[in-house]
């Protein structure tokens, strides 16, 4: 049997998405999407959005969550981190990328793992910055981008994350994707 966890409410213009996640008993989670267009029915959904927690309730999951992560308990770290990942919580949200990346407690799916620290990334979370550069450079969960892989150690590296400072002066030293240019690469 599946059960109905949560919906997300997406704004595209005058596209809307619904995304409904389910469970299934096995804790597998399987997500629906169904593409609303027109005002009028999504002004019907918008009118019950669903309950959002507050910052402290958030925060609160966001421990646990993690202490259930590093204890290797990762269903409950799963389940204590996407409620506020999705949210818009970049901690969690890197955490849930993580585990997706990982198969720590949800089946890997490193295009799954793309999808939450990206996320995480676009609100200035470092780890998921740097994260992201490697699996652009690497084409893990998406193609090969050198060009990405730069962006996103660029934005780590202007935060003085030393991975992304390191993996940025490589790319520069060879000349992969940017002008080969040896004091920059310094």
């Amino acid at each position: 049997p599946m059960a109905l966890v949560y919906a997300e409410f997406l704004n595209f213009g005058e596209t809307k998405k619904v995304v409904y996640h389910f469970v299934e008993e096995d804790n597998i989670w399987k997500m629906f999407n169904i593409t609303i267009r027109g005002w009028s029915l999504m002004a019907d959904l918008e009118s019950a959005p669903p309950a959002t927690p507050s910052n402290d309730d958030v925060s609160d999951a966001y421990e646990k969550g993690v202490d259930a992560f590093n204890r290797g308990d990762f269903e409950t770290a799963f389940n204590s981190l996407l409620p506020g990942a999705t949210q818009g919580d970049p901690k969690s949200q890197y955490y849930v990328g993580l585990m997706y990346r990982g198969g720590n407690g949800v089946l890997q799916n490193s295009e799954e793992a793309v999808n939450w620290y990206r996320r995480a990334a676009a609100q200035g979370h470092v780890t998921a910055q740097a994260s992201l550069g490697v699996m652009y450079r690497d084409g893990e969960g998406v193609s090969v981008d050198n060009k990405q892989a730069v962006y996103w150690y660029t934005l780590g590296a202007e935060q003085g994350d030393p991975f992304s400072q390191t993996e940025l002066g490589l790319f520069y030293q060879a000349g992969t994707r940017v002008d080969q240019d040896t004091e920059q690469a310094v």
